[in-house]
């Protein structure tokens, strides 16, 4: 095992595993559109503790071992990678062909206190880094000095997802931005997304058949479907294995609200016709609709479940606040809300909201709620 001591400065370390690039294999173009060697930005993460150290896994195929750097400061523990640009250029008669790749991520955690943060030892093996960070005999004392906003209130990660997909680039963008994305750097949540075609039952990558007494549409296969999901629960049992799908039971903010306490969710992905049956009936602990109506796959409705549970896991938002006050966390809509200008082109703020009274302003909003619930979604009212 190679082994590198981990400065404890608020600087990166130029190279955690010394020199030299193993060549990795450019995928063709039908492999890209495969998923089967798409490298995300933000990597699968796994933590675990024994009783002599914690251990942080990341998933981080097709990179190399100098391509990682590693600081901690303040607390925190971030890792890093950066993959230099690849360029590939073949001839075949008449065209040339050149190809660029460039990938780069960063992850950050929150240090236990019991944690020996100058003896952090790393290997990067088979796609994976692998870090140890040895406990100390006794805890360090309490910082007392107020908590950096990107600690994760004492927890090193506290929920991950897995998402399974025969599309794993449609979910790129919705976990890269805004509020998704300081969830993942804050280490407050994860999200890996596993390309389904990994565990194909053949070399063309096939995942789907004809549907039994015949119809319209593929199904996804059992095989696949099975191999993926037990491979995936070797790795730490789910407290729930969820199937987006149209005639599952209808997503709701409470049923956000459940979720968001859990620890360790995989999400699969609907495409064709469905999956075979005989995986809900063995797999799938629950099933959920985002709505009444049909799409082409699972992959929005998974993004949907992702940003509707990780935005309520505390410390997500700036304001913890904000997520009791959306709507449907009481049974009714939204109040109207107003900021800066006072008055813009005649139309004016409510002078309730100008008064100060704060007594006053949350009863304004109540009764603002209930009519617009009353009025737009009734049905709320009657449930």
């Amino acid at each position: 095992m190679e082994k590198q001591l981990v400065e404890k400065a608020s600087r990166a370390i130029p190279s955690l595993f010394g020199n030299g690039w193993i060549d990795r294999m450019l995928s063709t173009p039908l492999d890209e559109y495969l998923g089967l060697t798409r490298v995300m930005n933000v990597p699968a993460v796994n933590v675990s503790e024994n009783e002599k150290e914690y251990i942080v896994s990341l998933a981080a195929p097709g990179m190399d071992r100098k391509d990682f750097q590693v600081e901690t400061a303040e607390d925190m523990l971030t890792i890093s990678a950066e993959k230099e640009k690849e360029e590939k250029e073949e001839r075949n008669g008449r065209y040339n062909r050149r190809e660029y790749n460039y990938s780069s991520w960063s992850r950050s955690f929150s240090l236990p206190e019991d944690c020996n943060a100058e003896k952090i030892d790393a290997e990067y093996k088979s796609g994976e880094l692998r870090i140890t960070i040895p406990k100390t005999a006794t805890k360090k004392p309490k910082n007392t000095a107020p908590a950096p906003r990107a600690t994760a209130a004492g927890y090193i990660c506290c929920m991950h997802i897995d998402i399974l997909t025969v599309l794993p680039g449609l979910l790129e963008s919705p976990f890269a931005h805004s509020i998704m994305k300081r969830a993942q750097e804050k280490g407050l949540l994860t999200v890996a997304v596993h390309p389904l075609r990994q565990w194909a039952v053949n070399e063309y990558g096939q995942v789907d058949d004809y549907q039994y007494g015949g119809g319209a549409g593929m199904v996804m296969m059992c095989e696949p479907l099975a191999h993926a999901i037990e491979a995936l629960c070797a790795k730490g049992a789910y407290d729930e294995i969820i199937f987006l799908t149209p005639d599952g039971e209808t997503f709701t903010q409470p049923m956000a609200n459940q979720l968001s306490l859990k620890k360790r969710l995989l999400l699969i992905c609907g495409h064709y016709k469905g999956i075979d049956q005989r995986i809900r009936d063995h797999f799938v602990t629950r099933e959920i609709s985002i709505g009444d109506y049909v799409l082409s796959g699972g992959e929005l409705p998974a993004a949907v479940l992702v940003d509707a549970i990780g935005r309520l896991i505390p410390g997500v938002l700036n304001d913890e606040t904000s997520a009791l006050t959306d709507s449907f966390q009481d049974q009714l809509l939204s109040p109207p809300v107003y900021t800066r200008p006072e008055e813009f082109r005649g139309w004016k703020v409510p002078d309730i909201l100008l008064s100060g009274n704060h007594r006053l302003i949350e009863e304004w909003r109540h009764e603002q709620a209930l009519d617009r619930t009353r009025t737009r979604r009734p049905d709320m009212l009657n449930d």
